[in-house]
């Protein structure tokens, strides 16, 4: 895994993401935050941002407008939290089991060098919503449907995103699903914090 810090390494993981996902992501959000290239063979295949501030892509990109004041409030005080978005991992590679393995606890372990007591992630994809469901460290707390496809928004502690990624490896392994629920269908400040500490 490799820290991407100029404007080439920025450009090209902004274009290839766009590909992979369909959205976008300017070189001046990238420049701001901590942006990770996973390379094979010299050519990147995978990557993520870290992000944080008063404004989280996750939020931004996977509610609707009418939904983005609540979920803001559901967490509170974005400063407790960073994010992980821009995920991505080319399906050849996705489909390599070392490599699958290498990425998710390189990303693990960045996570865990972070400052933030939580974490904020989501996705469009529903097989990857189900992985992170499976573990029993990320909570989810909204979803939403944007461009024809749901989405879902995810948080956990940051202390334990680890054993969370070791969770959704075992499940990835094994092929294991759960059914998406949400912890409650009302957005309370209090009981994040709540089901965070537990």
């Amino acid at each position: 895994m490799k820290k991407l810090v100029t404007s080439a390494e920025l450009k090209l993981f902004s274009t290839i993401y766009k590909k992979f996902s369909g959205l976008s992501v300017s070189v001046n959000f990238l420049q701001k935050n901590q942006v990770f290239g996973f390379h094979k063979d010299g050519q990147m295949v995978g990557g993520f941002v870290i992000a944080e501030g008063k404004q989280l892509r996750t939020i931004e990109c996977h509610t609707q407008d009418f939904r983005k004041y609540a979920t803001y409030k559901y967490i509170a005080d974005t400063s407790q939290f960073c994010e992980i978005c821009c995920l991505w991992l080319k399906h050849s590679w996705d489909r390599h089991p070392f490599s699958n393995v290498q990425f998710w606890l390189q990303l693990a372990h960045e996570v865990r060098r972070q400052k933030k007591d939580f974490i904020i992630f989501g996705t469009n994809h529903a097989e990857l919503a189900k992985l992170y469901h499976y573990s029993k460290k990320s909570i989810l707390i909204a979803t939403d449907r944007i461009a024809n496809k749901d989405t879902y928004i995810f948080v956990a502690k940051r202390a334990s995103f680890f054993w969370g990624v070791c969770n959704t490896l075992l499940a990835k392994i094994s092929r294991r699903t759960t059914t998406l629920t949400k912890k409650t269908n009302v957005f309370n400040k209090y009981d994040l914090h709540y089901e965070l500490s537990s």
